[in-house]
């Protein structure tokens, strides 16, 4: 995000199997520095059932 809160890029940073995803923390935030945001929201979906809907 940037200062006035608005969304700058969204990005699929790891899709990983029912019980692990393989990302170190360089990936999961380097679009967000590159782009100079000042705040990064990360998503999480850990429930299977909720994809598949």
């Amino acid at each position: 995000m940037n200062q006035a809160n608005k969304i700058l890029y969204i990005e699929l940073v790891a899709l990983g199997s029912s019980n692990m995803a393989n990302i170190n923390p360089r990936e999961a935030f380097r679009m967000a520095i590159y782009k100079l945001a000042v705040q990064v929201i990360m998503v999480i979906i850990d429930d299977l059932d909720a994809v598949a809907d």
